[in-house]
């Protein structure tokens, strides 16, 4: 069985600001779930991230084909920059720390929990594409309706 999942997170009006992010999730049999939340005080990218983590934690024991428009999230797994940042523990190339450290080891923990199979599809945002657009538009309504703190952020703000 295999298990598709749009996701898409939004910052509005300004980034950092607050924040949004949406799953889409229909499985071979037809089965759908949708879900959003809003955070206060957050950024795009941990948006897309909270996305994908959110998501995983309905995935049963199947395929996953992860849909999104965030090259960030995608090019994470499908150029291997997640795995050269595990190996460096949390370093760039470049010697800074990775970004959004905290829910890229969350999201890495969780898939790792489970025995699926992974696959990141980048979709160009805003190109017709039904699903693309329902979380689009579910990640920037939640964004307007934040109800959540994204602590992680603010850890990373004090430091």
């Amino acid at each position: 069985m295999t298990t598709n999942i749009w996701l898409d997170g939004s910052c509005a009006p300004t980034n950092p600001g607050p924040g949004g992010c949406a799953w889409l999730i229909i499985r071979e049999e037809g089965a759908i779930r949708r879900g959003q939340v809003g955070y206060r005080l957050t950024t795009n990218n941990r948006m897309e991230i909270m996305a994908a983590i959110h998501a995983v934690r309905y995935c049963r024991e199947d395929d996953v084909v992860f849909h999104t428009d965030s090259q960030y999230l995608s090019n994470a797994f499908n150029k291997g920059w997640l795995a050269k940042w595990l190996q460096r523990g949390g370093i760039r190339a470049d010697g800074h720390a990775v970004l959004n450290w905290d829910l890229w080891m969350a999201l890495w923990e969780m898939m790792n929990r489970r025995l699926n199979t992974w696959k990141w599809v980048w979709v160009r945002g805003h190109s017709g594409s039904p699903a693309n657009e329902d979380c689009d538009c579910r990640a920037r309504e939640a964004a307007e309706r934040p109800t959540m703190e994204d602590k992680g952020y603010a850890k990373a703000k004090e430091s």
